[in-house]
């Protein structure tokens, strides 16, 4: 089925970031998405909640800084061709991310998505990745 016309979106967004100390950091922002298509339907994969909060930290002289990163989502609904629109379960993933610079040079990095093995979907008949760790070292060449 096709739909034409005119899809709307109204809603709101908060966004928010505080300094604990010169190292910590919180960060939160939370979306309020009424995505509707012509028909009143709803928009595909457009969740109607979606938060995020994360926590920051910086140290050692700024070479150091790690993060944390709490995704929250409600209310999603996606549809396969032909089939019936269907609600999608809610859903909180974790990931994590670091880095260290070692030098003007050399800086090793980190991160982990899904730190806990969250099992969910943003897209019907597609599972989300499980957890995962990738780990690897930049180099900056603009001092050679």
């Amino acid at each position: 089925m096709q739909y034409e016309g005119v899809s709307t979106s109204k809603g709101y967004e908060l966004s928010s970031q505080y300094s604990l100390n010169d190292n910590w950091r919180l960060i939160a922002n939370y979306t309020h998405n009424e995505a509707k298509r012509s028909d009143g339907s709803p928009r595909l994969r457009r969740p109607e909640e979606l938060a995020n909060l994360g926590v920051s930290f910086n140290g050692l002289d700024e070479r150091l800084n790690l993060n944390a990163f709490y995704r929250i989502s409600r209310d999603s609904f996606d549809q396969v061709f032909g089939e019936p629109i269907v609600a999608l379960e809610g859903f909180e993933v974790l990931d994590l991310t670091g880095s260290f610079n070692i030098n003007d040079t050399f800086q090793v990095y980190g991160r982990v998505e899904n730190a806990t093995n969250e099992k969910y979907r943003e897209i019907l008949g597609y599972n989300s990745a499980e957890r995962a760790a990738y780990v690897g070292v930049k180099v900056n060449f603009t001092g050679f």
